[in-house]
């Protein structure tokens, strides 16, 4: 039921207590915090406040919440019980709603009624919740400058790549830079603890600030996006591709102004996509002789010599020890995540020891930050989380690939 046939206008902000709501947004929220309640809790709400200091029935209240549908008293109850709870009713001398015995409900706390902020209009309620982007990126300033170009024409872009190589950071940075251009409205989402396509919903709704107290979560979302103009950032959809994909798709052809910037290890293959592959970092190439300074032109042993330095700042790279890190680059591959992880033994056992025992790669790259998500701290558990989200067909298939010793 909308705003208007409640008797309230949808641009209207109702103040209560410390509470604040908004009916255009459906949202409740004490200073800051967003108040979480259902689609039903919220229609009760709307109904008491609309005649706030009258008795409304319980007959009168289940007909407006419940218009075509026939329930019980019982789930009046439960509802208002779950309303009273939110709110604290009752706690520290604060009541709101009274049950006036035999007759109904009375929503008894003074409510005051001002004219929303057009947030429902083209803007969002609250700014940007990007992550910090790192100080400084090594060997990535092309692929950021060629996105941010490439997202005033594209709207919807992902980067590919394997686990650890860099996307995220890339990802991240592109988003940073496009800040101005989207007046903030630069929203992260990350995608690689979901399931399913309604946490996906749920997730996308959360990082824009909209609060998810609606009966159709995913079709308020779209509406919502329809009018605005935004930048999203989808990190990590490969292992809930196809819903990931789903919801995109339906964002791409729904809302005209938000722009996807996507991270997979997989292409979402829908309509509109535009795919950049983000290459590892140059190595240097393989030769007998190699200076300090031959080796640290290339991207790769500037990232290794760097992050060792972070964690041993009197670490200065010599002409003896060039070749040795320039051997430990090539056999990562050029892969973002396994040279930090192999700068951080690096700092602790010498440059030599690293290159020696790199053999075994997973069991020596376990020197992540703490403060990374778990799947980044080491390359096993990179690994792992990639393995973990294969269905079982593609892991027999992966067991019979690995016999493979060269690429193909």
């Amino acid at each position: 039921m909308s705003a208007e046939k409640r008797g309230l206008p949808s641009a209207l902000r109702i103040l209560f207590g410390p509470f604040e709501l908004n009916v255009a947004e459906r949202s409740l929220k004490k200073g800051d915090e967003i108040i979480p309640l259902g689609a039903r809790g919220f229609d009760i709400r709307i109904a008491l406040i609309d005649r706030a200091g009258e008795i409304v029935s319980k007959g009168q209240l289940i007909k407006r919440v419940w218009p075509d549908v026939t329930v019980e008293e019982g789930s009046l109850r439960v509802h208002l019980s779950a309303l009273r709870k939110a709110l604290g009713d009752g706690q520290f001398g604060h009541n709101y709603i009274t049950n006036v015995k035999g007759r109904g409900y009375s929503f008894v706390s003074p409510v005051s009624r001002q004219a929303a902020e057009d947030h429902s209009a083209s803007s969002f309620a609250r700014s940007s919740n990007l992550p910090a982007a790192l100080s400084r990126m090594i060997g990535r300033d092309d692929a950021v400058l060629e996105l941010r170009a490439r997202l005033q024409t594209e709207r919807l872009i992902t980067i590919l790549g394997a686990g650890g190589i860099g996307k995220t950071t890339v990802a991240l940075a592109v988003g940073h830079a496009a800040l101005t251009g989207f007046e903030d409205a630069v929203f992260f989402v990350d995608i690689s603890t979901l399931r399913d396509k309604e946490q996906v919903i749920s997730a996308i709704a959360s990082a824009i600030g909209q609060a998810a107290q609606f009966a159709n979560p995913e079709e308020e979302l779209f509406n919502f996006l329809r009018p605005r103009k935004a930048l999203l950032v989808l990190d990590s959809c490969e292992h809930v591709i196809e819903k990931t994909a789903e919801v995109a798709d339906r964002i791409f052809e729904l809302a005209p102004d938000i722009h996807v910037l996507a991270t997979s290890t997989e292409a979402l293959r829908i309509g509109g996509e535009h795919v950049f592959r983000l290459p590892s970092l140059d190595c240097p190439p393989e030769q007998p002789t190699q200076t300090a300074a031959e080796v640290l032109s290339y991207p790769a042993a500037r990232l290794f010599v760097e992050r060792v330095r972070a964690r041993r700042n009197d670490f200065s790279l010599g002409n003896d020890e060039s070749p040795l890190v320039a051997e430990i680059c090539r056999k990562l591959d050029g892969i973002a995540l396994a040279i930090e992880l192999a700068a951080g033994r690096a700092a602790l056992f010498g440059v030599r020891d690293t290159a020696t025992r790199l053999g075994s790669r997973l069991d020596l790259l376990k020197f992540g930050r703490r403060t990374a998500t778990p799947r980044h701290q080491t390359l096993r558990a990179t690994l792992d989380w990639s393995h973990d989200h294969l269905s079982e067909l593609e892991r027999v298939v992966l067991r019979r690939m690995a016999i493979f010793k060269g690429r193909f």
